[in-house]
């Protein structure tokens, strides 16, 4: 591993030169950053820290574009929902795997898996309850597009087609709708 340790500059602090930071290179995107800038961590054995090579920046966005990184945080966030709401829970993280290198179950639309938590892409992969008593089951769970599931949460899935359809074909789309039997 090849990191470039560029001189830290000095501050003046009460008539004292001090030197604050070290910068390192970050061998992903290249750009020479101060030290905290970077991931710390204790090793092990020894508990001597230690820097991780790439940037905060970068090992966000390596992390967050992983299939199991994206696994854990969904199994996570809906058995501590489940858990918090009293209701079943069966899902298990080879579910989530198989479901999650697909798409969307109901729109086909690829998930996107280099979103953020605070502000989630609208292709972001999000637990659907096909009918909420039941649980987080399998034959009642499904990934969709947390858009969707936004919309179909706060008014169901009919009335958000009775909304969305009428809006499309105001836009200038040809909809047609056949009925499911």
């Amino acid at each position: 591993m090849n990191i470039r340790l560029c001189p830290p500059p000095t501050l003046l602090i009460s008539g004292h030169l001090r030197s604050i930071l070290k910068y390192y290179e970050c061998p992903d995107c290249h750009k020479v950053m101060e030290s905290t800038r970077f991931y710390w961590y204790r090793r092990k054995r020894t508990g001597v820290p230690k820097r991780t090579p790439r940037c905060k920046d970068c090992e966000i966005y390596r992390r967050s574009s992983s299939v199991d990184y994206h696994v854990n945080e969904l199994y996570n966030q809906t058995k501590r929902r489940s858990r918090k709401k009293g209701i079943k829970f069966t899902l298990t993280k080879e579910w989530y795997r198989i479901k999650l290198n697909g798409s969307c179950e109901l729109s086909g639309v690829p998930f996107d898996f280099h979103s953020k938590k605070i502000s989630p892409s609208a292709r972001a992969a999000s637990v659907d309850r096909i009918v909420p008593a039941k649980g987080y089951i399998q034959s009642n769970c499904r990934l969709i597009c947390i858009s969707l599931n936004y919309l179909f949460s706060s008014w169901g899935e009919e009335d958000a087609l009775g909304i969305v359809l009428p809006y499309l074909r105001q836009k200038g789309f040809s909809v047609e709708t056949t009925p499911d039997e």
